[in-house]
């Protein structure tokens, strides 16, 4: 069971924003599809990664010392990687 706060006005006015309140149980059943693994799955792995590689990737790129990786070729071949990485996570 997951505590959820439900802002909930029981008649409608300035008073119920000033001190009042009240308490409300509440049912609900989900709506769960058959693709939902389909669909969320890759979303999880793609976060997961850029979570991981994030940080590792920004420090290097702050680095002066692999300023040569984003000169000429090297820099075509960056934004290429993320031009590739965009349309992934355009598709997905």
């Amino acid at each position: 069971m997951n505590l959820v706060r439900i802002p909930v006005s029981i008649l409608p006015g300035k008073l119920t924003e000033i001190g009042r309140g009240a308490e409300v149980t509440i049912t609900i059943k989900p709506c769960l599809s058959d693709n939902l693994l389909d669909l969320t799955f890759p979303n999880l792995v793609l976060n997961d990664l850029l979570d991981q590689l994030g940080f590792p990737v920004t420090q290097f790129i702050n680095d002066p010392d692999n300023k040569p990786y984003f000169t000429g070729l090297g820099a075509r071949d960056v934004d290429d990687l993320l031009t590739y990485l965009g349309h992934i996570r355009s598709t997905i």
